[in-house]
Order: structure tokens, then sequence, then C-alpha cells
């Protein structure tokens, strides 16, 4: 679910790049947190099946996706192409003479 809205958001990126240049709208919540997000998702320390298991009620509450689990390694890609895309733009905006609160904007949803 969070990797088909963070998917459908980030194809319509064109339409919210302009609305960021124009200072008409902001970066999608769903692009947002996605690291954040990744972080509270994967198991820790080291993978679940390496985790004490001897009380096994405790572990059934705190286990989580591995970290080379296809749906963590999927969105992690996704939002490393978003954020290279949005840095990119940046850049080029940057080079093309855009304002400097805009690129301000473009620079937080690259980071987003």
């Amino acid at each position: 679910l969070k990797l088909a809205s963070f998917e459908d958001a980030f194809s319509r990126r064109l339409d919210v790049l302009q609305q960021l240049l124009d200072d008409t709208g902001e970066v999608p919540a769903e692009l947002k947190g996605i690291k954040q997000f990744i972080r509270e998702s994967v198991h820790h320390p080291g993978e679940p099946w390496e985790a004490d298991k001897s009380d096994f009620d405790f572990f059934l509450k705190h286990v989580k996706l591995s970290s080379q689990h296809m749906a963590i390694r999927r969105l992690k890609a996704k939002a490393d192409e978003a954020g290279e895309w949005w840095a990119d733009t940046c850049l080029e905006k940057a080079m093309q003479g855009e304002t400097h609160p805009a690129l301000k904007r473009l620079f937080r949803a690259a980071k987003a």
C-alpha cells in the first residue's frame, strides 16, 4: 500500500514540480517520510531470524520485516530514484536561473 501510493504520487512529479516552482502547492504526503517508514518497518538489530526467540510472545510483538524483504528493497529503490530525480531537477532549475525560494522548495522535496 505504501509503495503503491508513493509510486502514484511520484508519477505526478511534473505537476508537483510546477506547483513547487509557482509556490502553489506542497510535496504530497505520500512522498514524505519514506526513510523513516522504512526504518520503523525493518527489524533491528540484525535480521528477524537472528533474534532471540526464548520469549516467543515478546518476539512476536516486536518482530519486523527483514532488511532484505522484497517490499523494503523496492521501496528503498523507489525512494532513491525519487530523491535523485528531485536533486537533479533542483540542479537543472538552478542552472536555468530559478529563484532561491523556489530552489529551496525543490531541495525540500529531494530530502522528503
